[in-house]
């Protein structure tokens, strides 16, 4: 079998508190710890050559920690969204 593609998952976010919409939020894929935001709904994976966790951006993380109602949904088979490349 040719196996997963890593490429064509999606995570998003629902129930988020603040200025953020209820409905289904699509996070963003950044590269590494390194390449998150600090703003922006973002994620990435630990390893992104053999990946075994996904992992939320700590600015994420809180978001949706703050929220009772957050729920994450993982999708597959779209290409992962990710930020334009602007560094």
């Amino acid at each position: 079998s040719a196996g997963f593609d890593y490429g064509k998952l999606n995570v998003g976010v629902t129930g988020l508190l603040s200025n953020l919409p209820q409905a289904p939020t699509v996070l963003t894929k950044v590269k590494n710890r390194q390449g998150c935001d600090g703003q922006k709904l973002e994620w990435y994976y630990d390893n992104n050559t053999h990946p075994t966790r996904i992992i939320a951006c700590n600015s994420t993380c809180k978001g949706i920690h703050q929220s009772p109602a957050a729920a994450t949904k993982i999708s597959l088979g779209c290409q992962s969204l990710t930020a334009a490349a602007t560094k």
